[in-house]
């Protein structure tokens, strides 16, 4: 936390601490022996911090049978989300509000995550994570068929990859903020919702 100036911001504001309970460590893992099995992806070599569930503006109960997902946003929008939950927003292409999330941590944090955190010469990103009611989202691929999605997440089919809500916020918790190193071997391209 000390090392990265935008971390010690949410630190000295209580949104994050070192030594809060529910703080995750990562481990290393092989990608080929996970299995998909509907709840959101853990990553592998990353530091989760605990945050006090948020949702829809105020502070709630974790929603421990929800299922697991992610998010990627530009860093200018999570002191917002991390406060106020992850709130409806019009998408480029149409005039419905809609909160998006994935099953896959590795799209997030490659995909829509950005700009980094510098550290000297080492990259890192942050991506949110949040628990979502069962059967609140419509399942589908990427609708901007931006990339071949397999090269970025190849444990979860391409029709299950981002998680479509309508505008109803209290179906999804913010509950934590995921920390992780961008290696050289990690996919990065720009997608054109996110503004770096």
């Amino acid at each position: 936390i000390e090392s990265i100036p935008f971390l010690r911001k949410l630190a000295k504001e209580g949104v994050i601490s070192a030594k809060r309970r529910g703080n995750s460590i990562y481990p290393a893992r092989d990608f080929r022996d996970v299995t998909f099995n509907g709840d959101g992806l853990t990553p592998s070599s990353a530091i989760g911090f605990a945050i006090e569930p948020v949702s829809n503006g105020r502070r709630v109960e974790l929603e421990r049978t929800w299922l697991r997902a992610w998010h990627g946003t530009g860093l200018q929008n999570i002191e917002g989300i991390v406060r106020d939950g992850l709130l409806p927003r019009v998408p480029f292409a149409g005039n419905t509000s809609k909160i998006f999330l994935s099953p896959s941590f590795q799209a997030t944090f490659s995909l829509y995550s950005a700009p980094d955190l510098l550290v000297g010469d080492e990259r890192f990103r942050l991506v949110v994570e949040v628990r979502v009611a069962p059967k609140a989202f419509w399942e589908h691929g990427d609708i901007y068929k931006f990339c071949a999605l397999e090269f970025v997440e190849n444990c979860i089919p391409e029709d299950c990859m981002e998680w479509e809500l309508g505008s109803n916020a209290c179906d999804v918790q913010v509950v934590g903020l995921v920390l992780k190193q961008l290696r050289p071997d990690h996919p990065t391209l720009r997608h054109d919702t996110i503004l770096r």
